[in-house]
Order: C-alpha cells, then structure tokens, then sequence
C-alpha cells in the first residue's frame, strides 16, 4: 500500500502546526470563506499546471499541500459537526 504521499501531508500538516502556528484553535478561528478560497486557488493552480503540462513531480508537490490544506480544514470543520 503506497504511503508517501499520505506521510508527505502529514510532514507538512505537523509543519504547519509547529513551524507556523497554524493550530487546531487558530484554524477554528478563520472563517469557512478563507479556508474555501484557499482550496479553490490550490486546485486552480494544479488545473493550470495539468493545462500546461508541468512535471508531475510539480503537480505532486501541489497535490500534497492541497492534501495537508484539506486534512486542517477537516479538522476545522470537526469541532463544528459535533
């Protein structure tokens, strides 16, 4: 079962957390607005990089932070569903 690709979004998830601040409380705290604006321009830019035909070593560095950016987001959402 390939593992990579789940263990490069959590790197970058930790990442987040402990090198930038992002954690679970100030997460809570943008507005569900942001967080979808966000998405929408990581996924715009892995379309315009499909588009062109950029290397897909490129395409899977995007892929991942796309994967970390929703993993937060999903956790985020976590405390307001229950």
């Amino acid at each position: 079962m390939p593992v990579a690709a789940m263990e490069a979004m959590l790197q970058i998830r930790h990442q987040q957390i402990h090198q930038f601040g992002h954690t679970l409380e100030a997460d809570r705290a943008r507005p569900t607005l942001d967080w979808a604006r966000d998405i929408e321009n990581a996924a715009r830019a892995i379309l315009e990089d499909a588009q062109f035909n950029k290397p897909a070593d490129r395409l899977r560095r995007r892929a991942i932070k796309l994967g970390a950016l929703l993993m937060a987001f999903a956790d985020k959402l976590e405390g307001e569903v229950q």
